[in-house]
């Protein structure tokens, strides 16, 4: 399959539930290869949107049955933070692991799958990006 990333920039679309749903459409019967959507944690952060659209919650039961794959980060939902899930920015996000997985268990969804997709600084220390990607990983097991 081929996946479509929502963004959380107008210009490159889709941005908006609506848009994504259009995409989906659009797209369906017309290729060889499925197309679907994927779903990134942070990207609804988009200014000028209905409010629905900025609430990754939203996102998930309306389009999660299309969106075989969720990136996942944490982040404040003012920004595309790509943060680890540590306690450090547990405190201040609003990626909460039993919220996600309850907004795709009502979407009716079949499998999908969850993968990381935190960038940490290029200056940032293997030591501490692999410190983080271990807690990022405890962070969802505690709570699933």
């Amino acid at each position: 399959m081929l996946l479509w990333e929502s963004t959380p920039t107008p210009c490159e679309p889709p941005c908006r539930i609506d848009d994504s749903r259009r995409l989906l459409r659009i797209v369906a019967g017309r290729s060889e290869v499925p197309v679907k959507l994927a779903i990134d944690t942070g990207h609804q952060c988009t200014v000028g949107v209905g409010r629905d659209d900025n609430d990754v919650c939203a996102w998930l039961r309306e389009l999660a049955p299309g969106s075989p794959v969720i990136h996942v980060q944490q982040t404040d939902g003012k920004g595309d933070r790509h943060w680890p899930l540590t306690d450090k920015y547990n405190k201040v996000g609003i990626i909460a692991p039993e919220k996600v997985v309850e907004a795709i268990e009502s979407s009716g969804a079949g499998e999908v799958h969850l993968i990381l997709e935190i960038a940490h600084p290029f200056e940032a220390g293997e030591t501490q990006v692999l410190e983080d990607l271990k807690a990022s990983v405890q962070y969802w097991k505690e709570d699933l």
